[in-house]
């Protein structure tokens, strides 16, 4: 029985030391080399395509009301997001495009359309992006238009974090000519220590504010010898109203040959704001 309790607390201790190790490990490239270091790692790491396409399975929950969505997701990078919206049977409900300036959607269910700048983004979500930050969030990239100077490299629980304030957007260096944020608050970004990718981006407004943005990857395949995260679970809080965007990612393909079609009907009706139950 003695021997039994030694093996025990043997184990036991091994575990401890394993852990500590481990951290130890991670812990030495902040201490040697810094932010510098886990930047050149995220940027060598995240995923390098000119087109994107993927079908998804989505999960759309606003205070605790549930909806579900399917579809297909295709990105013109730095140029065009387009969705094809398909709700119940394969049956084409609504389709989408996103341009550096522009929203457009189509609702084939009622028949009518609309036409917005990119703002009606912001409003439908209440917070303040731009399109470099929304393809970059659905993608799993960091920001690419936006300054990495400011950052400070630290820890969160097992995984390397980035964090920063008032992070600027490089506006020479950008052919995104949008201009609806010049700087991001409060910045956070987690990497996995293995594999550099980001697991997590965290958004505030401010370091006390409830309004928060959180953005989490999992669930990673290989594509083209690239980490692509399949699912994708967006967290939105702005002090009144709590939402929550799962998307899953299926038949994903890197830089397919693809068409954004995107045709209205004549006999629809442009309208200012869909109908909703919300």
């Amino acid at each position: 029985m003695k021997n039994h309790f030694f093996y025990i607390a043997l184990a036991f201790l091994v575990m401890l030391t394993s852990c500590e190790t481990k951290r130890s490990i991670i812990k030495a490239p902040i201490k040697e080399k810094g932010e510098s270091y886990l930047f050149d790692k995220l940027k060598e790491n995240e995923l390098k395509y000119n087109s994107f396409s993927a079908k998804f399975s989505a999960e759309y929950e606003k205070n605790r009301k549930r909806t579900n969505i399917s579809g297909t997701i295709r990105i013109s990078k730095d140029s065009l997001i387009w969705a094809m919206i398909t709700p119940v049977l394969g049956i084409e409900a609504a389709r989408i495009s996103i341009s550096l300036d522009s929203v457009k959607v189509i609702n084939k269910i009622d028949g009518n359309y609309l036409i917005k700048d990119f703002s009606f983004i912001n409003e439908m979500l209440n917070r303040n992006l731009d399109y470099d930050m929304l393809q970059s969030l659905i993608t799993g990239n960091d920001f690419s238009v936006y300054d990495n100077s400011s950052f400070k490299a630290g820890m969160d629980n097992k995984e390397y974090k980035l964090s920063t304030y008032n992070r600027r957007k490089l506006r020479k260096l950008s052919k995104l000519d949008d201009s609806l944020r010049s700087t991001i608050p409060l910045e956070q970004i987690n990497l996995n220590p293995e594999t550099f990718k980001i697991s997590k981006v965290i958004i505030k407004e401010s370091e006390n504010t409830m309004r928060t943005f959180t953005a989490t990857y999992s669930n990673h395949t290989i594509i083209n010898k690239q980490l692509v995260p399949q699912t994708v679970t967006f967290n939105i809080n702005d002090g009144v109203n709590k939402i929550k965007i799962t998307l899953k990612y299926s038949k994903i393909q890197l830089n397919p040959s693809q068409n954004y079609p995107f045709n209205i009907n004549p006999k629809y009706n442009r309208v200012d704001n869909f109908q909703t139950n919300n």
